[in-house]
């Protein structure tokens, strides 16, 4: 059978007589699903349902009045960046004296801090947060001190106690009760805004900014339901003729031919090149990108960010193999499910998203560290169903600092606890990491056949964007035989298979996935999992089925289950039950002299060491039983020496003096079976 990652999941379709749309949005149990498909400004909630939003507005424009400096305070990832960016240019046009200030990623770190603080005390009379600060406690006194005014916005979790700022708007308040809790940093801002554009009554003059509140919303991953699709969708209409420079030179980078805006164009293309300048330089000029006035300063920052957006795929890369190099040589996944890789001058902004690549690679949690001045960062990744913020909180006494949520966290801790606390955190959660958490579920939203799978199906799954968290583009299942399998990309490491069914074919392509030329084969029907992609290509449309995930058909699975299990049960003949099998069911365990001829032929000629058991038992239409007791019978007799895992069986011919088959006993007592017959 073909290896694959996931347990497959079928969504019920008992509802035949309704549109796909329909189905689909029953199943993700959409109530109104005009709204869902169609929201409007008017599913926006009012930004006065957000405690203290009237006392953030009254002292804003406060500043404004006086004509005193106001400083805004943003984060250095996406959501901080476009939340800082909307309100610097919002507050300018209603003329505010404004500027903004963004920690260096590596040098300050995340939040507020108390030198940034003191320096902005010297010339400012307010500062602003965007998308950070709900846990500043010490950095808020000290303004106070100061007296410089706070308003601290934000969205993340709060903690018992709250900063003492001027005002605290953050809808995870207890005492808040917006009915979107789950709102980006972003979204929070341009409620600010909305606020105050009421009070001055220009609310029409604001939603200009809805293109780069969808970008800080999707790369933000909150769930793109309620009046997150409706800021994100809205936004997206948008984009696609923004009038924000900045957006539109990244975006004549990224969709020159002005393809529809998706959520994928935003993560995977606009997200990380905002990121990667922060990641690897200073986060301002993401800043500078979406507020400039100038076109070709804009096109200039997008160009330095493509290139600081190659590097920093570049330097990931680089990371990763380590680590996988790291895992092989270091870590037996049986023992430890807590991957934790220890790394020296790693980038700080860059091992999130290796520890992600990683994660998603392995499926197990996964922490990555980079040692600096004896003292190791860390960036945790978790898979579903495993609290990685609980696990870290039951070692904190390893820790010089902490923090997190639980599917991600981050940590420092000194060089010398780094043994012990790789050793004591696998121990403590061997049993609490069973099989089911470490193996991910892919949940099918429709079974369709290769004809199905047009231009047609195509706009109306469309219809269901903007995907994200909570809104996950459509999974579809199709089967088919293989018809052609081709491995593709720079390095060859992405790949081709066209399938065929009632003569109708279909193109799919796995990226990243050119190790399944291991084990496919032309001709063999397969089941393959994934979403839909359009690919336009001198001036034809192609869709295609982008792969999550490939197996066997059910009936070929079994059937491998079977014979595996078998063999691991009664490796020795001696001990299976052959009594009662007729002649032809005992050829499907008892290998005979040609048999053994063939198989070694097979190997012999295979250009790798290894050969997966899914391709050799194809080509030779041999049972696994069979061929695992046929390579026990060349181990027995000098031949070779191979290992069996994960579907391969890795292999050495070693330098053997000639030997017949009849001297093994192996072979004898398997022969012994058929004698008679």
């Amino acid at each position: 059978m073909i290896p694959h990652k996931y347990i497959w999941k079928n969504v019920n379709f008992n509802a035949t007589n309704k549109s796909i749309i329909d189905k689909l949005l029953d199943n993700r149990a959409v109530v109104d699903k005009e709204k869902f498909l169609n929201p409007t400004l008017d599913d926006l909630h009012s930004p006065f349902l957000l405690l203290d939003m009237e006392k953030a507005v009254e002292r804003i424009l406060k500043s404004v009045h006086e004509q005193k400096l106001i400083t805004i305070y943003g984060d250095y990832d996406v959501d901080g960046i476009t939340s800082t960016s909307i309100l610097y240019i919002f507050l300018q046009e209603i003329g505010a004296i404004v500027d903004y200030y963004i920690p260096d990623r590596i040098k300050e770190g995340y939040g507020l801090n108390e030198n940034a603080i003191i320096h902005i005390a010297k010339t400012s009379d307010l500062v602003v947060t965007v998308d950070t600060g709900i846990s500043a406690i010490s950095e808020v006194a000290l303004a106070n001190q100061l007296e410089l005014d706070i308003i601290i916005t934000d969205h993340h979790k709060c903690h018992e106690q709250i900063p003492e700022a001027y005002c605290v708007i953050d809808p995870k308040r207890l005492e808040c009760n917006y009915p979107n809790e789950a709102i980006a940093g972003v979204g929070i801002v341009f409620k600010l805004i909305t606020a105050i554009a009421i009070k001055l009554d220009i609310k029409e003059t604001i939603y200009k900014y809805l293109d780069i509140v969808a970008v800080g919303t999707v790369a933000d991953v909150v769930p793109l339901i309620g009046e997150n699709r409706a800021l994100t969708s809205l936004g997206f209409k948008l984009m696609s003729n923004t009038q924000n420079l900045g957006l539109k030179a990244l975006l004549n980078i990224v969709n020159p031919t002005n393809n529809p805006i998706t959520s994928d164009l935003i993560a995977f293309q606009i997200g990380p090149r905002i990121n990667a300048i922060s990641r690897l330089g200073n986060a301002k000029l993401g800043v500078e990108l979406l507020t400039t006035s100038s076109n070709e300063r804009a096109i200039e920052i997008a160009h330095i960010l493509d290139e600081a957006n190659i590097k920093r795929k570049e330097i990931e890369q680089e990371i990763i193999s380590s680590s996988i190099e790291y895992i092989e040589n270091n870590i037996d996944l049986d023992k430890q499910k807590i991957i934790v890789i220890p790394g020296e001058g790693w980038p700080h902004g860059v091992i999130g998203i290796v520890a992600s690549k990683i994660l998603n690679k392995y499926y197990r949690p996964t922490i990555i560290l980079t040692l600096e001045d004896d003292v190791y960062t860390g960036s945790a990744r978790s898979v579903e169903g495993f609290d990685i913020f609980k696990a870290l909180l039951a070692k904190k006494q390893y820790f010089l600092k902490f923090g997190g949520h639980e599917m991600a966290a981050g940590l420092r801790m000194a060089k010398s606890e780094v043994k012990k606390f790789i050793q004591h955190i696998n121990e403590e959660n061997y049993e609490i990491l069973t099989k089911e958490i470490l193996t991910p579920k892919l949940n099918i939203d429709l079974e369709v056949t290769t004809a199905d799978i047009n231009i047609s199906l195509y706009n109306e799954l469309f219809k269901l964007e903007p995907y994200g968290n909570g809104n996950i583009a459509p999974i579809l299942k199709v089967r088919g035989k293989i018809y052609k399998i081709q491995l593709m990309g720079k390095n060859l490491e992405h790949i081709r298979i066209t399938i065929i069914s009632d003569n109708k074919p279909l193109e799919t392509i796995g990226f990243f996935l050119a190790e399944l030329d291991d084990f496919l084969n032309i001709g063999e029907e397969v089941e393959i999992a994934g979403g839909l992609s359009k690919n336009e290509w001198q001036n034809k449309i192609n869709i295609q089925l982008i792969i999550t995930d490939i197996k066997s058909i059910v009936e070929n699975e079994n059937k491998s289950k079977y014979y595996l299990e078998c063999y691991q049960k009664f490796k020795l003949p001696t001990v299976i039950n052959f009594e009662g099998k007729s002649y032809n069911e005992l050829k499907l365990f008892i290998p005979t002299y040609e048999d053994c001829k063939v198989v070694f032929r097979c190997i012999n000629k295979n250009p790798k060491n290894f050969m997966s058991m899914h391709k050799l038992s194809y080509i030779l239409d041999m049972t696994e039983y069979k061929i695992l007791q046929i390579f026990d019978i060349f181990y027995e007799l000098g031949f070779l020496s191979y290992k069996y895992d994960n579907n391969r069986i890795y292999y050495i011919i070693e330098n053997y003096i000639k030997n017949k088959l009849e001297n093994s006993c192996k072979f004898n007592l398997l022969s012994e079976f058929l004698k008679g017959e």
